[in-house]
């Protein structure tokens, strides 16, 4: 399987936070639910202006975005 040449391996607190979502079950707080997300979120935002970067310069590099 071929990787996305914009793909980045995770850093130790997004992989901290991604592995919370295992744990969530029934009895998990509305609170801790929300931190979860709040931390996937920041963490997403974050990185995207860089992915969207990454994205761009490929398209531009296979011609696709040339007028």
């Amino acid at each position: 399987m071929k990787i996305h040449q914009c793909a980045e391996v995770m850093d130790p607190e997004l992989l901290a936070t991604t592995n919370r979502v295992f744990f969530v079950d029934d009895e998990t707080s509305y609170l801790e639910r929300q931190d979860i997300r709040g931390g996937m979120m920041i963490r997403y935002i974050t990185k995207l202006p860089w992915v969207a970067a990454c994205n761009m310069r490929a398209d531009q590099s296979r011609g696709e975005n040339q007028s």
